[in-house]
């Protein structure tokens, strides 16, 4: 039944891209990409979100007269979980609902020393949760209300101090920047029941996650390169990412709202400013089962911060530079 569902919601996409036929079969030198689940057994995945920070306090070298006077702050965050991906049903419209498990979710943080932090990071409170959403034949989200208020209770937990205007470090932003966007390059594709070409290439905007709140989106640049003969054809999509502007374009979460401080040298900076935004990414998407093998993106972020005022004159308080190496991969479990 799910199959005919899928093919039946194929059949609607095409008519309502405007296609001349049915078109639930691609040209030839088109291949048909489609998000399936299986019945009998749920998927599971291994996802990972890497990220090396590095703050130079001093980069013109003023305070620290040439020595090693302790400018340069490097701290790493991971956050790994195994999510699991389990279809109840599939309606005549071709959603599938889906049960998404989360567990042995662990985060941790640490300095350029490798000491940790001490602290229980809250997406850690993913553990053994669950929610329900559903996924379209082409990939695209609906329902997701259960994931959002998941989302918004993890990062209430973040909160404390006095008056609870103090926010700990916390990596929310990367379980929605891979969970929010596990089926992009395929959801994205604006005709879907006509396939894609070798080198055929569409568009997206993306979460970026930062060790802040910033809400800051990447474009995506997503392009087919290859269609490999590996245990079935095998999709090869490639993505470049950039920076983007795009607010209109930003669907996901923003878990944040009023007057807080973040806890540590986050809320000791202020004026974050983005420079840049450079990196690739690699999708494998199984052709014939209709899910994804794998996936590795990387990016760095060059960015400005100002130190607070009250630490001198604006015009002559130093601006540190801010690196971000990031690091996203999701692989399937067999």
């Amino acid at each position: 039944m799910r199959k005919i569902a899928i093919l039946f919601a194929l059949i609607s996409i095409g008519l309502f891209s405007g296609c001349k036929s049915a078109g639930h079969v691609a040209a030839s030198n088109k291949t048909l990409l489609s998000v399936d689940f299986p019945a009998d057994a749920p998927l599971r995945y291994k996802l990972v979100s890497e990220r090396q920070i590095e703050l130079n306090f001093d980069p013109s070298g003023k305070l620290s007269k040439g020595k090693d006077a302790g400018q340069v702050q490097k701290i790493n965050e991971t956050l790994e979980m195994t999510v699991s991906y389990k279809a109840l049903e599939t309606s005549p419209s071709g959603y599938t609902t889906v049960e998404a498990n989360f567990e042995n979710v662990t985060a941790s943080r640490s300095s350029m020393s490798g000491r940790s932090d001490g602290g229980k990071d809250a997406v850690q409170l993913l553990n053994g949760k669950s929610v329900k959403f559903e996924v379209s034949p082409a990939g695209n989200l609906a329902k997701t209300e259960e994931l959002t208020t998941l989302i918004n209770d993890i990062v209430k937990q973040a909160f404390g101090g006095k008056g609870g205007g103090i926010k700990d470090a916390e990596m929310s932003s990367d379980f929605i920047a891979m969970q929010w966007f596990f089926w992009d390059p395929i959801s994205t594709i604006p005709r879907p029941a006509k396939g894609v070409g070798i080198n055929d290439t569409w568009n997206s905007t993306v979460l970026a996650p930062t060790p802040m709140p910033m809400n800051l989106a990447r474009s995506a640049a997503y392009t087919l390169a290859a269609v490999e003969p590996n245990d079935g054809k095998v999709a090869v999509i490639n993505a470049k990412y950039s920076a983007s502007k795009d607010l209109t374009a930003r669907t996901w979460p923003f878990p944040y709202s009023g007057s807080f401080q973040m806890r540590g040298v986050f809320g000791f900076l202020r004026g974050y400013q983005v420079l840049s935004l450079d990196g690739t990414g690699t999708f494998k998407y199984s052709v014939e089962k209709g899910r994804l093998e794998s996936m590795n993106q990387q990016y760095k972020v060059q960015m400005k911060a100002e130190m607070p005022f009250a630490l001198g004159d604006a015009s002559t308080t130093p601006m540190p530079n801010m690196v971000i190496d990031q690091k996203l991969s999701a692989e399937l479990l067999k």
